[in-house]
Protein backbone atom coordinates (compact mmCIF):
# COMPACT_ATOMS: atom_id res chain seq x y z
CA UNK A 1 0.00 0.00 0.00
CA UNK A 2 2.71 2.78 1.19
CA UNK A 3 4.53 1.79 -2.62
CA UNK A 4 1.45 2.31 -4.62
CA UNK A 5 0.47 5.27 -2.55
CA UNK A 6 4.44 6.83 -3.56
CA UNK A 7 3.63 5.62 -7.30
CA UNK A 8 0.57 7.15 -7.68
CA UNK A 9 1.46 10.90 -5.81
CA UNK A 10 4.61 10.41 -8.46
CA UNK A 11 2.23 10.14 -11.24
CA UNK A 12 -0.15 13.03 -10.00
CA UNK A 13 2.76 15.10 -9.60
CA UNK A 14 4.32 14.51 -12.46
CA UNK A 15 1.49 15.14 -14.74
CA UNK A 16 0.62 18.50 -12.37
CA UNK A 17 4.03 19.59 -13.00
CA UNK A 18 4.32 18.83 -16.59
CA UNK A 19 0.93 20.30 -16.98
CA UNK A 20 2.15 23.87 -15.49
CA UNK A 21 5.44 24.77 -16.58
CA UNK A 22 7.12 26.45 -14.22
CA UNK A 23 10.00 27.96 -15.38
CA UNK A 24 11.04 30.69 -12.83
CA UNK A 25 11.80 30.10 -9.20
CA UNK A 26 12.68 26.39 -9.46
CA UNK A 27 14.87 26.81 -6.65
CA UNK A 28 12.30 27.52 -4.54
CA UNK A 29 9.74 24.95 -6.26
CA UNK A 30 12.71 22.67 -4.88
CA UNK A 31 13.23 23.99 -1.30
CA UNK A 32 9.24 24.34 -0.86
CA UNK A 33 9.19 20.39 -1.93
CA UNK A 34 11.55 19.89 0.87
CA UNK A 35 9.63 22.18 3.15
CA UNK A 36 6.62 20.65 2.57
CA UNK A 37 7.91 16.75 2.98
CA UNK A 38 9.29 17.33 6.15
CA UNK A 39 6.02 18.73 7.43
CA UNK A 40 4.51 15.17 5.71
CA UNK A 41 6.95 12.79 7.36
CA UNK A 42 6.40 14.67 10.54
CA UNK A 43 2.87 14.38 10.24
CA UNK A 44 3.37 10.53 9.28
CA UNK A 45 5.59 9.96 12.36
CA UNK A 46 2.26 10.73 14.58
CA UNK A 47 -0.03 9.25 12.77
CA UNK A 48 -2.52 6.69 15.11
CA UNK A 49 -4.33 5.37 11.71
CA UNK A 50 -3.20 2.92 9.24
CA UNK A 51 -5.60 4.86 6.80
CA UNK A 52 -3.08 7.69 7.20
CA UNK A 53 0.55 6.25 6.34
CA UNK A 54 -1.09 5.64 2.54
CA UNK A 55 -1.86 9.28 1.81
CA UNK A 56 0.85 10.37 3.55
CA UNK A 57 2.72 8.38 1.10
CA UNK A 58 1.51 9.90 -1.71
CA UNK A 59 2.04 13.20 -0.47
CA UNK A 60 5.53 12.39 -0.18
CA UNK A 61 5.28 11.01 -3.91
CA UNK A 62 3.79 14.13 -4.80
CA UNK A 63 6.34 16.59 -3.36
CA UNK A 64 9.10 14.44 -4.28
CA UNK A 65 8.68 15.11 -7.91
CA UNK A 66 8.65 18.58 -7.78
CA UNK A 67 12.35 18.15 -5.97
CA UNK A 68 14.16 16.30 -8.39
CA UNK A 69 12.44 17.03 -11.81
CA UNK A 70 13.25 21.15 -11.01
CA UNK A 71 16.39 20.55 -9.20
CA UNK A 72 18.03 18.29 -12.02
CA UNK A 73 16.68 20.75 -14.89
CA UNK A 74 18.64 23.94 -13.06
CA UNK A 75 21.71 21.46 -13.09
CA UNK A 76 21.07 20.52 -17.20
CA UNK A 77 20.56 23.93 -17.90
CA UNK A 78 23.71 25.34 -16.17
CA UNK A 79 26.40 22.87 -17.12
CA UNK A 80 28.44 23.00 -20.26
CA UNK A 81 27.75 20.20 -22.42
CA UNK A 82 31.09 18.78 -21.76
CA UNK A 83 31.15 18.10 -18.35
CA UNK A 84 27.56 16.75 -18.42
CA UNK A 85 27.77 13.43 -18.00
CA UNK A 86 30.34 13.88 -14.86
CA UNK A 87 28.39 16.42 -13.20
CA UNK A 88 24.86 14.72 -13.50
CA UNK A 89 27.04 11.16 -12.26
CA UNK A 90 27.95 13.01 -9.00
CA UNK A 91 24.31 14.33 -8.52
CA UNK A 92 22.92 11.11 -9.16
CA UNK A 93 25.34 10.02 -6.58
CA UNK A 94 24.48 12.72 -3.94
CA UNK A 95 20.71 12.33 -4.21
CA UNK A 96 20.20 8.80 -4.30
CA UNK A 97 23.63 8.00 -1.81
Amino acid sequence: MLEAGMGVGMIVGTILLSTFIFKRNQGALTIYGLLFISLVIILMSQANSLLILPICTVLIGFGGVFIFVPFYTIAQESIHVDMMGRVMSIVYLASHG
